[in-house]
């Protein structure tokens, strides 16, 4: 699942991550071990698999961007807030009047706090996923 700054390079879409005080480079990530092909190294093993690296210069980026992805559960748009593994996630939903509190209540959402209600455990069955993109500042660091 997508989420964060992301950057297009040779073609291929990786995450984006800045490098402090550095206005010239960015590290790009990625799980996908075709990231070799494009000459990342391994970065770290973890439990769920391998992420790779590479430093690039800005100028090598041809397209950057945000990336959200969001949900959609019984007809309600929500927030991703994370997920206690990768088939059960916990949603939030923002509601503005007395209607979208039934809609949030009759589909299962809890009060959070005032405005925002939300959902644990949710199945990944019951979700539909998309994604927003969004304008990325490459240059602002």
């Amino acid at each position: 699942m997508k989420n964060g700054p992301q950057a297009v390079y040779k073609g291929a879409e990786f995450r984006l991550r800045e490098i402090e005080n550095d206005n010239v480079n960015v590290k790009l990530r990625s799980m996908d071990s075709s990231a070799l092909e494009y000459g990342f190294y391994i970065y770290n093993v973890q439990n769920n698999g391998t992420v790779y690296e590479k430093i690039v210069p800005k100028t090598e980026i041809s397209d950057y961007y945000k990336i959200t992805t969001r949900a959609i559960h019984k007809g309600i748009d929500s927030t991703i807030l994370g997920g206690k593994d990768e088939e059960h996630w916990t949603i939030c939903t923002g509601v503005r009047n007395n209607e979208d509190v039934k809609r949030a209540v009759e589909a299962g959402f809890e009060m959070w706090e005032r405005g925002l209600y939300w959902k644990k455990d949710v199945p990944i069955e019951e979700l539909e996923f998309y994604e927003v993109k969004s304008e990325y500042d490459l240059w602002a660091n």
